[in-house]
């Protein structure tokens, strides 16, 4: 899959597309294919080197914004179910699939916000 990955700190000539690995969610977590993303301020500063990802996430992807689809759940998962569409504003993340820890920072979309 593809990701934006920073490949040194810096301003924005640093970012790069590149082929990443796959995630596969662990028993506690789910994998979403995101839909959509965005850049905050925090990435921005994490860009720079001013700014460390949240705990467990890629250091060099950026993005802690995005929208998409349950696409796998882990074996312990209970809260959510593949297809479920979610926002998560919190770490962790890859433009098309994502794996991360669900919890508290996961919200299911409202009815009214189309993915399309």
């Amino acid at each position: 899959m593809k990701a934006v990955i920073i490949s040194q700190p810096a301003g924005p000539e640093v970012l790069e597309i590149q082929e990443v690995a796959q995630p596969s969610p662990a028993p506690d977590q789910i994998l979403v294919r995101v839909r959509a993303s965005a850049l905050n301020r925090a990435d921005l500063l994490q860009r720079q080197g001013h700014y460390p990802a949240p705990f467990g996430s890629p250091q060099d992807i950026p993005g802690m914004e995005f929208a998409g689809e349950v696409a796998a759940v882990g074996s312990l998962v209970q809260l959510w179910e593949g297809g479920a569409a979610r926002i998560r504003p919190y770490g962790g993340r890859r433009p098309r699939r994502i794996r991360h820890r669900p919890g508290a920072n996961g919200r299911r979309n409202p009815a009214t916000i189309e993915l399309e």
